[in-house]
């Protein structure tokens, strides 16, 4: 009897050992690289359908409407048709996803209970376009928008936009000379306040001019449904009032933020190898010491500020 119950104890301490031994913190090297805002997948194709006017005849002429790609790296497309004087229209068109940015997020807590949120918008050099508006999905009805710039305008909420109707997304924009908007670049600042916790959501941005130009005429319809509205916009991740989060249990906390590690990668806020240790942990439900390792990888830059923002919100609303 004596005997077995010391081989139970052996396969307990050996089970502990290879528990421990599991949540030994690996070698990590690697730091976070934040991404840049990805391209939409809207594709713009010549009309299937061809489009005809009426000659002082009543004949029905071919007005060959087309569309041309003028710089594929730009984004730049011509619109072309044969206009009633028999002249070739061509109105001009840039993708809204032509632009080439980041935005970096922080959250501090305020006094109020209240949650401040900051966002650091960034055209890179590189960009072949300005910015016009940026976009944010949040999942809270308490937003308090703040005007940081004079030239920043703050369009409000996109309720009433079939394009942005899962959570309540906020607009910011700039309006008047295009030669004052934030260029390749330059940055802007937004911010927003809200008593909801930080959750990682969609964001969207859009690049150059809004609209076309006119050419006197409107464009023959098939070539006209080519024109994008709201489907070319460039899209990525960022975090942002979320009231949702407030009644989840610690075990919806463990669950949310595995399910939005792919999320976390792939918006370049987290390394590969850190990735795959907070997977070990959270599935450990280990919430609290998940959050001592985020303060130093912080620190380490193993992660983005987001992702400990979200950690952070989640431990501390208990």
């Amino acid at each position: 009897m004596k005997q077995t119950n010391f081989a139970k104890i052996l396969v307990v301490c050996a089970t502990l050992v290879v528990s421990l031994s599991a949540q030994q913190e690996p070698s990590r090297q690697s730091a976070f690289e934040r991404r840049p805002f990805q391209k939409s997948s809207y594709l713009i194709r010549q009309p299937v359908e061809k489009s005809f006017r009426a000659d002082e005849k009543g004949n029905d002429i071919d007005v060959k409407a087309r569309v041309v790609e003028v710089d594929k790296k730009t984004g730049k497309y011509e619109f072309r048709w044969l206009g009633v004087d028999g002249k070739e229209k061509i109105v001009e068109y840039q993708r809204h996803d032509s632009i080439d940015a980041i935005v970096r997020a922080e959250v501090e807590a305020a006094a109020d209970g209240k949650y401040i949120y900051s966002y650091d918008f960034r055209v890179l050099p590189e960009s072949p376009t300005f910015l016009s508006a940026f976009t944010v999905q949040t999942f809270a009805n308490d937003i308090e928008p703040v005007k940081l710039d004079k030239k920043l305008f703050i369009f409000g909420s996109m309720k009433f936009n079939p394009m942005f109707n899962v959570g309540v997304w906020w607009d910011w924009g700039f309006i008047g000379d295009e030669k004052k908007r934030i260029q390749a670049g330059d940055s802007a600042k937004f911010k927003l306040v809200s008593l909801s916790p930080p959750g990682i959501v969609d964001c969207k941005v859009t690049g150059g001019a809004l609209g076309t130009k006119g050419v006197g005429e409107d464009i023959p319809g098939p070539l006209e449904d080519q024109i994008p509205i709201f489907q070319d916009l460039a899209w990525g991740y960022t975090i942002a009032p979320d009231k949702r989060l407030l009644k989840f249990s610690e075990k919806e906390k463990i669950e949310y933020l595995l399910e939005n590690l792919p999320k976390i990668r792939k918006a370049g806020w987290i390394s590969d190898e850190t990735e795959q240790w907070y997977q070990q942990i959270l599935k450990n439900s280990d919430l609290d010491r998940l959050f001592e390792i985020a303060k130093r990888d912080l620190e380490e830059r193993h992660i983005a500020n987001e992702v400990f923002h979200i950690i952070d919100g989640l431990r501390s609303r208990r």
